[in-house]
C-alpha cells in the first residue's frame, strides 16, 4: 500500500477529505503523515488546503501562524518592544499557508483572539496588539496567493479592504461567504478584482440598514454566477437591484436559495428568468405574496423534467391544485428522488398522492420524507399502511415519518 502510485494516492486523500464529518476525516488524514515520505508530502497540502475545519487548539494555530513572519516584519515588530519569540523555533519543513485554497478569517481572528489573549502578550498595548493583528492578515494574504473560497462572515470592515487590495489573492476566487454590514464600497472593490466567482452567500443581520447596490454590481459583472444563497433578518433587505442583477446571471445559475425572509420583493419574472436552474430553495418566509400558484407551475415545467427534489407544503390546499401537480407535472420529472410532505398537506392529496405512485412504478425508486404533524396523527396508521404497501413494491426506496420538525428541515435543505 506504501507504494501506491501518487496521482492515485492524491485522489483517495482529496476524496477523504471532502467527507462531511469530520471525526471521519481528520485521524485518517493525519495517519497519512506518519507513513513515509511520498504519504506525509502528498497530504499536507490537502490538508492545508482547508485546515480550518480540523482545527482543536486555536492557541497552537496561532503559534504556527506567527512563525511564517517575515524578518523585515519580526524586525519591525522588535523596534515597537513586540517580541513575538522569545525562544527560539524551529524552522518548518513545509510552508503550510501557501496551500491554504479556503480561507476562513473567522477561524483566524478567533485563533489571534486566543493567541493575544495569553499571559506572554498581557503586557501589551491594545494599539501594538493590534499592528500584529494587522501583521499577521497582511502576512496571510500575501502567501495564500490561489484562494479558490472565501469567508469574511465576521471580520471587521479595516480588514477586509487590507484583503480586497491584494488582487492576485482573489484572482480566482470562486465561492464567497459574507454579511452586509461593512462598508458598502466593500462589494464594489471586490467587483473590479474578481469576475470567477461560482457561489455567493449572503447573510443580511436583523440590524443591518445598508442598501445592496454593490452587491447588484458584483452579481452582475461575474462571469458565469451558478449559486446564490441569501439569508435574510432585516425587512426589505432583498432589493430590486439584487433580482435584476440575478436576472443577468440567468443563463448560468442553477441553485437559487432565500432564508429567513420577513418581506421580501422579488421581481415578478425572476424566477422565470432561471433557464437551467436546478436548485430552488424558499424557506420560513412571511409576506411572500409574489410567487403564485401559476407562477410555480410554469417554474416546474421549465426544468423540463429535471426536477429532482420537491416540497409540497401548505401552499398546494386546493385539491385541484394537487391533482395536476401530482399527475401532469412530476410524472414528467423523470430524475425526480425525493417527495417532501407537511402534514397539512398530505390531508389534501392523499388520494391522489397513492395514484402517483401507483403510476410511477417502473421507474426509479422514490424517497419520501413527511413531517406529521399532531392533528393529523389519527390518520397516522393508514398513512404508514400505503407507504410500507409502496416501499415493499419498489415504487418507494423508503420513507420516513417525522416528529421532529427541525430535523425534517434539516433533511430538506441538504
Amino acid at each position: 500500500m506504501s507504494k501506491l502510485n501518487q496521482d492515485v494516492l492524491c485522489l483517495v486523500l482529496k476524496e477523504l477529505s471532502s467527507c462531511k464529518s469530520q471525526s471521519w476525516t481528520r485521524e485518517p488524514l493525519y495517519s497519512c503523515l506518519f507513513v513515509n515520505k511520498l504519504w506525509c508530502e502528498t497530504a499536507v497540502p490537502i490538508i492545508w488546503s482547508n485546515p480550518w475545519k480540523f482545527i482543536k487548539d486555536y492557541g497552537r494555530l496561532f503559534d504556527l501562524i506567527i512563525s511564517f513572519l517575515s524578518r523585515d516584519t519580526r524586525f519591525l515588530l522588535n523596534n515597537q518592544g513586540i517580541d513575538l519569540f522569545p525562544t527560539q523555533h524551529e524552522h518548518h519543513l513545509f510552508d503550510y499557508l501557501s496551500y491554504c485554497r479556503y480561507m476562513n478569517f473567522d477561524c483566524i481572528e478567533k485563533s489571534i483572539r486566543v493567541g493575544l489573549d495569553s499571559s506572554r502578550y498581557k503586557k501589551i498595548e491594545e494599539s501594538r496588539l493590534r499592528c500584529i493583528e494587522l501583521e499577521i492578515y497582511i502576512m496571510i494574504v500575501s502567501k495564500c496567493s490561489a484562494v479558490k473560497s472565501l469567508d469574511v462572515m465576521n471580520l471587521r470592515p479595516q480588514i477586509k479592504h487590507h484583503i480586497i487590495g491584494a488582487t492576485t489573492f482573489l484572482g480566482g476566487l470562486r465561492s464567497l461567504y459574507c454579511n452586509l454590514i461593512s462598508d458598502p464600497t466593500f462589494f464594489d472593490l471586490l467587483a473590479n478584482t474578481c469576475r470567477t466567482l461560482e457561489m455567493i452567500h449572503i447573510v443580511c443581520p436583523s440590524y443591518c440598514k445598508l442598501r445592496n447596490l454593490g452587491l447588484a454590481r458584483l452579481i452582475e459583472v461575474q462571469n458565469g454566477l451558478k449559486w446564490f444563497v441569501f439569508v435574510q433578518h432585516q425587512a426589505e433587505a432583498f432589493r430590486q437591484e439584487i433580482g435584476d442583477a440575478l436576472i443577468k446571471q440567468a443563463n448560468s445559475l442553477i441553485n437559487f436559495e432565500l432564508t429567513y425572509l420577513r418581506k421580501i420583493s422579488l421581481p415578478s419574472n425572476i424566477l422565470s428568468s432561471f433557464n437551467n436552474l436546478q436548485i430552488l430553495k424558499i424557506f420560513e418566509f412571511f409576506m411572500l405574496d409574489t410567487i403564485s400558484y401559476d407562477v410555480a407551475i410554469n417554474l416546474i415545467k421549465k426544468t423540463e423534467g429535471n426536477l429532482s427534489k420537491i416540497l409540497l407544503y401548505n401552499t398546494f390546499n386546493d385539491e385541484l391544485a394537487g391533482e395536476y401537480l401530482l399527475e401532469n407535472l412530476l410524472m414528467k420529472c423523470h430524475r425526480l428522488r425525493k417527495i417532501f410532505i407537511q402534514g397539512l398537506t398530505i390531508a389534501n392529496i392523499f388520494d391522489d398522492l397513492e395514484a402517483f405512485f401507483e403510476n410511477w412504478r417502473g421507474r426509479e425508486p422514490i424517497i419520501l420524507n413527511f413531517y406529521v404533524e399532531l392533528c393529523h396523527k389519527l390518520n397516522f396508521e393508514k398513512l404508514i399502511s400505503v407507504f410500507e404497501k409502496y416501499e415493499e413494491e419498489g415504487v418507494l426506496k423508503r420513507y420516513d415519518a417525522l416528529e421532529d420538525y427541525g430535523y425534517f428541515i434539516e433533511l430538506l435543505q441538504n
